[in-house]
């Protein structure tokens, strides 16, 4: 972690981390909680660990469900079986989006962030017509 600051704007918070190159700006303006329809389904691809806490523990404060995995490979396997798992239980949502690294480290399985996404995206196309989980 590069950097995190906090700045009070009208009884509000918004939170500027800075991770490595990329940059995340987290804002309390917008009421999530655990029965609340903004709730999203989070998937965190991140093999440093420090990164990883640090993220699910943001969106989780946020009121966001987070699962995680350590390299691009995984990811692909964890998005292919929430999909099958979604499909049997009417509780259960495919993910709204995945964060994932452009790198892995030593856990890394010879997929960088780049090689997972298009193997989502075309196993999106092959399976869920118009369906398509924002990738960031």
């Amino acid at each position: 972690i590069a950097d995190v600051d906090s700045h009070p704007i009208d009884n509000n918070i918004t939170a500027v981390l800075r991770v490595d190159k990329g940059l995340i700006v987290l804002n309390d303006r917008t009421e999530v909680g655990l029965n609340s329809p903004a709730r999203f389904q989070f998937l965190l691809a991140e093999s440093r660990l420090t990164d990883r806490v640090m993220l699910m523990n943001a969106l989780l404060a946020l009121g966001h469900d987070v699962d995680t995995v350590l390299d691009g490979h995984d990811a692909y396997d964890k998005v292919r079986a929430r999909h099958v798992e979604a499909e049997g239980n009417a509780k259960m949502r495919q993910y709204d989006c995945v964060l994932m690294a452009l790198e892995f480290g030593s856990t890394g399985n010879g997929w960088d962030g780049l090689q997972s996404i298009r193997a989502i995206r075309n196993w999106e196309n092959l399976t869920l017509a118009n369906t398509s989980i924002p990738a960031v």
